[in-house]
């Protein structure tokens, strides 16, 4: 099996450490990392855990982005999917993140 590419470790780690700047307010913590969630292509990850940041992504873009009426972006996709998830839903994401973190530093550890 192929691991991840470093670089997927590189920016799960930063996203990881943005999250974790709010323990007690995943909206805010994830309002503040939200750019990682279109940014990071899946293809950096293993096939392994592949699957898991395509779900991520799936679950932090399923709104359009909200424009105004002449049409320009008021909030991206990530923004507006965050303003509509439960405090329940946000926390999940969270959690999901820091397991597949923990997930590639194991991948990273098992290949060194």
């Amino acid at each position: 099996m192929k691991k991840s590419n470093i670089f997927a470790l590189v920016e799960i780690s930063k996203l990881a450490a943005g999250l974790a700047r709010y323990p007690d307010d995943a909206q805010k913590a994830l309002l503040s990392q939200a750019a990682y969630f279109l940014i990071i292509d899946p293809i950096y990850f293993s096939e392994a855990l592949r699957p898991e940041w395509e779900a991520i992504q799936a679950a932090m873009t399923q709104r359009e982005p909200l424009l105004d009426e002449k049409g320009f972006t008021i909030m991206n996709r990530v923004v507006h999917t965050v303003h509509q998830l439960s405090p329940q839903e946000q926390q999940d994401v969270v959690r999901r993140v820091i397991g597949l973190h923990d997930r590639l530093q194991e991948e990273s550890l098992a290949y060194a």
